[in-house]
């Protein structure tokens, strides 16, 4: 019997060191708790019946993220929870900061999961064709051919130089193996380089002989200096007319997700669509494009961050800010 109390003991000690730690570094989550739960259940208490659906989000509206609500929003949130692809609970708790392992439980994918074919979209649809491609951190585990193919670009470039990371200096990453320095794909025959270094040194490469540089949520991991020199750099090995095509998280939404740091621990710098676009130009460089990945329109403008809107959100769209992530494509001149 002893033994099985202290069982009991370590486990609801364990269980609230987690809630005290939770409310001291999100107090505000648990003050909207409270307060939705209060005026939830006065609504109980003065019509004595359960709200429907529509009087449901427009409660948590009023009282839990405390802005209006426009038709556009009412009808997502009450559609979905009218279908049953959403649950109440579900609508509340996806706007509080969960530990991903609760997140995977709780709902049917995560955002990310989501976020990657809406970035899966953008290269087999919005990407250019070129005939010689620098992929600046492309390397994918278990697949030589690279992220970019994986990914299903659906042309066939000759050649395609991926740069990155050797395997001792990366972080989160180690375990992978290094993929072979030269290497021919089966299918269609493109030649793939691997160049082991940061692409903050593209030192490497001659002037003027990329057709397109790829930078798939790359930009992020270097720091704003090293990124001015890339970009720069990328400027100097493309060739005229060539194209530079990136993505990169939106810092005015990955701020409503993560309230201390950084979307992932290796990131260096998170930029604003405005930040990054006016570096690009700085270097010389043409503006062709620019889309949202992912739109959350709605977390931009309650400053909540929604998750149900994020897992919805498979898609790309004209709104660069509403972005969760956004793209650039650009191009150097031709003289």
């Amino acid at each position: 019997m002893t033994k099985y109390r202290s069982k009991i003991i370590v486990k609801y000690s364990v269980l609230f060191s987690k809630i005290f730690r939770y409310a001291r570094y999100y107090p505000e989550d648990i003050m909207c708790i409270l307060r939705f739960f209060v005026f939830l259940g006065l609504f109980y208490f003065s019509n004595w019946r359960s709200p429907n659906n529509a009087e449901f989000v427009n409660l948590v509206y009023a009282y839990f993220l405390s802005v209006p609500i426009s038709e556009e929003e009412l009808s997502f949130y009450k559609d979905n929870l009218d279908q049953g692809n959403f649950s109440r609970i579900q609508v509340i708790l996806s706007y509080l900061m969960l530990p991903i392992g609760i997140e995977q439980k709780l709902f049917s994918r995560t955002g990310i999961e989501s976020h990657h074919l809406a970035r899966v979209k953008l290269v087999q649809e919005i990407l250019p064709p070129a005939e010689y491609i620098l992929d600046l951190g492309g390397s994918c585990p278990g697949s030589p051919e690279g992220a970019l193919m994986v990914m299903g670009y659906p042309y066939n470039p000759q050649q395609l130089d991926i740069v990155d990371l050797p395997q001792e200096e990366r972080i989160y990453d180690q375990r992978s193996e290094e993929h072979p320095q030269k290497f021919i794909t089966p299918d269609n025959l493109t030649k793939i380089n691997y160049i082991y270094r940061s692409m903050a040194d593209l030192s490497y490469f001659p002037e003027h002989t990329v057709d397109l540089v790829w930078s798939g949520q790359s930009i992020e991991h270097i720091t704003e200096e090293e990124a001015d020199k890339v970009i720069k750099e990328v400027f100097r090995v493309i060739k005229p007319g060539g194209s530079f095509c990136l993505d990169t998280p939106n810092r005015q939404l990955t701020k409503l997700l993560v309230r201390r740091g950084f979307v992932h621990p290796e990131h260096k710098i998170e930029y604003t669509p405005e930040e990054l676009i006016a570096k690009i130009q700085k270097a010389g460089f043409i503006i062709k494009k620019t889309l949202a990945i992912s739109p959350m329109p709605y977390s931009l403008k309650t400053k909540k961050f929604s998750k149900l809107e994020f897992i919805n959100s498979v898609g790309l769209s004209e709104n660069t800010t509403q972005g969760f992530s956004f793209f650039i494509y650009c191009m150097k001149p031709d003289s």
